[in-house]
């Protein structure tokens, strides 16, 4: 089952979304430590700069997690024919304890991928960056950040 085409493309999807959103992690900590528009110090211009490359990483991660959910659902329905007394699904998600959870959090990630790329949408068209630390912070509180190395006193 592991080597089903769907459940390959979801296991590596997965895996790069994962890299790419602990590293924007690592600078979603920095913006909220130390992002002062006012300021003109080498370590404000360095995020501004790396905010279009952190935005522009993230936006393609969730927008794979939003089609990551109905590939997911699909290959549900898919692999049904692998487990014995599975129709349809719901019995493929049924048959064993991490099926609905798993189809839980696919939904939470489905909602909060679209909760931040909206986020991003409306900050893109502001000129001063008025949704960055709102950004920041659902990038922060929901994974842990990596060590930055702009993250020097």
């Amino acid at each position: 089952m592991i080597f089903h085409p769907t459940v390959m493309a979801l296991f590596a999807g997965s895996i790069l979304v994962s890299f790419m959103i602990l590293y924007s992690a690592s600078y979603a900590s920095l913006i909220l430590k130390k992002w002062d528009l006012q300021s003109g110090s080498e370590v404000q211009l360095n995020l501004e700069r790396k905010t279009y490359l952190i935005s522009t990483l993230l936006a393609y991660a969730f927008g794979f997690e939003l089609l990551s959910f109905f590939l997911f659902v699909f290959t549900s329905d898919q692999i049904h024919t692998f487990f014995v007394g599975a129709m349809c699904a719901a019995g493929s998600l049924y048959a064993n304890d991490y099926g609905y959870p798993t189809l839980i959090v696919k939904l939470l990630n489905f909602l909060l991928a679209g909760i931040w790329l909206i986020l991003n949408y409306v900050d893109n068209q502001g000129y001063d960056y008025p949704l960055i630390k709102a950004k920041s912070f659902l990038g922060e509180k929901f994974l842990s950040p990596c060590p930055c190395p702009l993250d020097s006193p």
